[in-house]
């Protein structure tokens, strides 16, 4: 029962911290965590006041932007890569297209947000969709000019789904959005009981996601119809992973639940002691999920404990993968983020001290 308070206490904490990121108060209260993305070329890393490129093979770094950090401005959300363009979303109410060669040149900059942005946005196509606490949906073509705005009840906080011709947007107001790509246009809307913050899963015409209460629902993409319900023992802050018919995330209160994607039922709930706040990575033998308490934990896919390792800090954001390298984003610890291969082997380590 201790446990449970306090893994429940730890994510009030970093939702009150969400929270007050999304007010007008100072960003300065929002750069304990940041999002990474690691592509076939580089690490992009959101530390919060700055965003480092980073060298694939050894972690070193290749440029910092800005090269001034401006107060009004922190970097939550992971960088996106689009060609040669780098997609920033920040605190101050920008996004920002800048070189990812060199992190200096500008393409362009959108100004039309009231909120600040604290997930990724999503590229479909030639179609960027940006999520902002400003209660807006904006669609933008990918040299920053506007196509569409839509506006609902609440903040739109989590990166949108899409499939390719409809956005599915998660809102704070319980309700999923689904919008058509072209025009912003509201095709259908689901209330699903509480406060939306984490990313939908869509897989064959099915959307996957959890609220704040810990319910986790299945949704036909098409028409927004409920396909079942199923309750977990607490809030899920992030996607799920889908792996062969079964979904993979956790909840707050530190439980990492395995369902059958087809009904809902549950296959496993294995505790691991400390809420999972972000969405897992799959590697070769089962899917690692990151730790409030600064573990990381590889869970198989029949719901064995493959093993923990401590990285330090504290884990709140989504691990990020591609190929052979994932990378841990680390708040408030020694090392901000610690890369491993699909082995759960540590390839490198980013510190202060690996900068030029």
């Amino acid at each position: 029962m201790k446990n449970k308070i306090l893994t429940i206490f730890v994510a009030i904490s970093v939702l009150a911290l969400m929270l007050t990121s999304c007010s007008s108060s100072s960003a300065s209260t929002a750069t304990s965590w940041g999002g990474a993305t690691v592509t076939d070329s580089a690490v992009y890393f959101a530390n919060g006041a700055q965003v480092m490129a980073l060298r694939l093979d050894n972690g070193a770094s290749i440029w910092t932007y800005p090269e001034k950090m401006v107060a009004a401005r922190t970097f939550l959300a992971a960088p996106v890569l689009v060609g040669d363009q780098l997609i920033l979303a920040d605190t101050g109410h920008l996004l920002t297209s800048i070189n990812s060669r060199d992190g200096v040149t500008q393409n362009w900059q959108f100004t039309g947000a009231k909120g600040k942005y604290i997930d990724s946005p999503l590229v479909v196509g030639e179609t960027l969709i940006a999520p902002n606490a400003d209660k807006s949906l904006y669609g933008l073509d990918l040299q920053g000019s506007l196509l569409w705005t839509f506006t609902a009840e609440n903040s739109f906080w989590a990166q949108p789904a899409s499939d390719g011709t409809l956005v599915f947007a998660p809102n704070f107001d319980h309700y999923l959005y689904a919008v058509d790509l072209a025009t912003g246009e509201q095709k259908w809307k689901t209330d699903l009981k509480a406060s939306l913050v984490a990313r939908p899963t869509l897989v064959d015409g099915v959307l996957y996601i959890g609220n704040l209460d810990g319910d986790v629902f299945a949704l036909d993409s098409a028409k927004g119809t409920i396909l079942w319900e199923t309750k977990v023992a607490g809030g899920v802050w992030a996607a799920p992973n889908f792996v062969e018919g079964q979904l993979y995330f956790g909840d707050q209160t530190g439980i990492i639940n395995i369902l059958k994607a087809d009904d809902g039922s549950v296959v496993d709930s294995i505790n691991v002691e400390s809420a999972v706040i972000g969405s897992g990575a799959v590697v070769k033998d089962g899917i690692v999920f990151g730790k409030e308490n600064g573990d990381i934990i590889t869970i198989g896919f029949d719901g064995s404990n493959l093993g923990t390792k401590t990285v330090g800090g504290s884990i709140y954001s989504n691990l990020s993968i591609n190929g052979n390298l994932f990378v841990v984003v680390a708040t408030k610890g020694a090392n901000p983020l610690v890369a491993f291969d699909t082995d759960v082997k540590q390839s490198w380590v980013y510190t202060t001290s690996t900068k030029k």
